[in-house]
């Protein structure tokens, strides 16, 4: 899914993107593991722009 989400992001397509945000805001809610966690911040700040970006990715 994290695939899927970076893909969307580069590809300039924020709807695909931000659908397997949500997907993986959801698995990660799910399982609540460090990994799952850890995914999540990775795919926000991926599909963010700017400052926002760049504070998630901090």
């Amino acid at each position: 899914m994290i695939e899927l989400m970076e893909a969307s992001a580069r590809l300039g397509r924020p709807a695909d993107a931000a659908d397997a945000v949500r997907r993986v805001t959801d698995m990660a809610r799910a399982t609540g593991t460090d990994r799952a966690l850890g995914d999540t911040a990775h795919a926000r700040a991926l599909a963010s722009e700017g400052q926002v970006a760049d504070d998630l990715f901090r």
